[in-house]
């Protein structure tokens, strides 16, 4: 083979291998005020699309703001009564709906009642997201210094999601031994019809203030998103787990077999500054130790900033009636400000 046909099989080489990517950011957003966007998009949640673009970087466009929208890859669409559809994006005849083009069938929606639109991803790190955050403070009157670190991965796919999320707190008091509270969890969901959902957790909690050691719980269970919405999502489940807890400072454990009730509130306000409001609900009624009952309270509160980059004020409250050690306390609380950086 000569030196020119060489070339010319690595240049068209070179083209085959690049044109998927430089391909990549081709969608279309048309606004309502006639301008037009190209980019790729990225997601459709909370009523914003993230569009990512060559010369503006990652921007973040009102959904009430955009006209039509056009692409050819493949998303998942979700609408806010739970039906879903797969399909390319396409104009609708009609000015208030959208098309999504199916392999075999296209529908046309209302874009008003388009909550979600995730693209299908082709690899496992297109499908992950995730966030990380930090929190450090000091108290001088009280001497009371607390570093708080945690962070969280969504895993995101056609019909199953998986996220685990962990939090380690150590609080250090003057003559006092270090408090520690750490939590690790894990939940896999499967979404069905109608915006219910199954689901499974796993989760290792620590609390030497409650006098846990280790506690280890196995559950399984399902729900539904009772609210769904551009700007709000209200979602709640019930499940069966199985609970193993180590008690501070001594070889003793027991099994309890609990019913977790566990409510998920999150309102998502879009003007400057991104503000995100988020809250966690768990009731646990023990059915091992009747009358025993814990509850976990986890509020958050960000605002974004710099792009990527929020400040958080967190509260965090647990109680245990009927804590498994006798010289525990009863409840739990912080109160803590730190960043968020979203990847």
């Amino acid at each position: 083979m000569s030196r020119g046909v060489k070339l010319k099989v690595l240049v068209l080489s070179s083209l085959f291998f690049i044109r998927p990517v430089l391909a990549q950011k081709d969608d279309l957003i048309f606004l309502k005020n006639g301008d037009r966007v190209t980019g790729e998009i990225k997601e459709l949640s909370y009523g914003k699309i993230r569009l990512s673009t060559d010369d503006m970087g990652t921007i973040y466009i009102e959904w009430d703001k955009i006209e039509r929208v056009s692409s050819t890859k493949k998303f998942e669409v979700e609408l806010q009564f739970g039906t879903i559809y797969y399909g390319s994006l396409g104009v609708s005849s009609e000015k208030r709906k959208m098309s999504v083009i199916g392999d075999t069938l296209s529908f046309d929606v209302y874009r008003a009642f388009v909550v979600s639109m995730r693209p299908i991803r082709d690899t496992f790190l297109q499908r992950l997201d995730g966030s990380i955050s930090l929190e450090f403070t000091v108290t001088k009157t009280t001497g009371v210094k607390q570093l708080i670190l945690g962070g969280n991965a969504v895993y995101q796919g056609q019909v199953w999601s998986q996220s685990a999320d962990f939090n380690t707190q150590i609080t250090a008091q003057p003559e006092k031994d270090l408090s520690r509270r750490a939590d690790l969890n894990y939940q896999s969901f499967r979404f069905l019809k109608k915006r219910w959902f199954g689901a499974g957790i796993v989760s290792l909690n620590q609390n030497t203030e409650l006098g846990i050691d280790l506690r280890v719980s196995v559950g399984a269970g399902g729900g539904r998103k009772m609210i769904q919405t551009n700007n709000a999502l209200l979602q709640t489940g019930i499940y069966f787990s199985v609970t193993r807890e180590q008690i501070a400072d001594s070889a003793d454990f027991n099994y309890n077999f609990e019913l977790p009730v566990k409510s998920l509130y999150r309102l998502f306000m879009f003007d400057d500054p991104l503000t995100d409001i988020t809250v966690n609900l768990a009731i646990y009624p023990n059915l091992s130790t009747i009358g025993r009952v814990r509850v976990e309270l986890d509020a958050k509160l960000e605002y974004e900033f710099i792009k990527d980059l929020s400040a958080r004020l967190n509260f965090y409250y647990t109680i245990d009636n009927k804590p498994p050690s006798t010289t525990a306390s009863k409840d739990d609380y912080t109160l803590s400000t730190g960043f968020v950086w979203k990847f």
